[in-house]
Formats: C-alpha cells, structure tokens, sequence
C-alpha cells in the first residue's frame, strides 16, 4: 500500500503531537495516550476518514481507556462497499457509524456545534443504547406504510419528515 501523505496546507502548520500509524487506532503505535495524560486532557475529538475503520478504531481504543469522545460527524467520510457480505453506500454507513458511536461511545456533532460548545464550555452529551433503541422502535412502530410500498421509513427518515413538518 501506498504511504499517505498529509494535504501541504495541513503539512506546513505546526503541531504539538504527529502521529505515523500503520494500524487504524491512533494510539496502538504511538505515545498519545501518555501525552494526553501528560497534559491532563480527558476528552479525545475525532476527525478522519474512514468512520468505520481508523475513526471507528480510535473511538473504541480511546473509549476502552477512559477518554471522553467527540466525533465530528461532518469532518468524517467514508466510501461505499460492496463485497459477499451486501453492498453499502458512503452514506448509510457513516449514518449507520454516527447512530451507533452516539448511541453509547461518545457525543456527535458538526464541527459548528462542537466549536460553539467549546466557546461557551458546554459539555457534549451522548445518549445510551437502551434509549436509542426505544427511541428507533418507536418512531419505526409509527412509521406510516401502506403494505404495498417494498420501501418502509427509515428511522432516519422519519425524523426528517417530522422535522420538515414542524412549523
């Protein structure tokens, strides 16, 4: 595999920690989990790409180890797939990764709502799996389906539809 190399934009600025990595974690190959203790940070915020492989990795390793997590849902991406396993698009896996990262890792946000909360140092919540389930079987239950349509809503799509229909 071919070495990645960082845009020159984001190259030429200065860093406090640059991590090199050949496994998806962040933290497997390098000191960052002794440098962000050294500095007493308790909360780890990712960006990246993929979601569901070096996002995803970092999320669960800095989880494991106590870390707070804030995902950045517009700051990540991903690409489709499609293998003996099914076939996915870009966008039903980084919403697929997103629900389930709140649902229990961490807090996801757009970065404008994680630099606002940061600028009034409000914490990030996450919800917890039971909820979100509750919450999904729910909105699905309520979902309107006529029987003959192959396609039935979306959780997803039924909160949008409901947002649309807001005054």
């Amino acid at each position: 595999m071919a070495p990645i190399h960082l845009h020159e934009t984001i190259d030429a600025r200065s860093c406090s920690m640059h991590i090199e990595k050949s496994l998806p974690s962040a933290f497997p190959e390098s000191n960052l989990e002794d440098w962000l203790r050294a500095r007493q940070i308790d909360t780890v915020t990712v960006a990246g790409y993929t979601i569901n492989n070096c996002v995803d990795s970092t999320i669960k390793h800095a989880f494991h180890a106590g870390f707070a997590i804030e995902l950045l849902c517009d700051a990540t991406g991903t690409f489709s797939y499609a293998n003996a396993a099914g076939v996915a698009s870009a966008e039903e896996i980084h919403r697929a990764f997103c629900v389930v990262v709140h649902s229990r890792f961490g807090a996801v946000v757009t970065t404008q709502t994680w630099i606002d909360a940061v600028g009034a140092g409000l914490p990030l919540q996450h919800d917890t799996p039971i909820a979100s389930n509750r919450r999904a079987l729910k909105l699905l239950h309520e979902a309107p389906h006529d029987g003959r349509s192959p396609h039935r809503p979306n959780a997803t799509e039924i909160l949008m539809q409901r947002e649309d229909s807001q005054p």
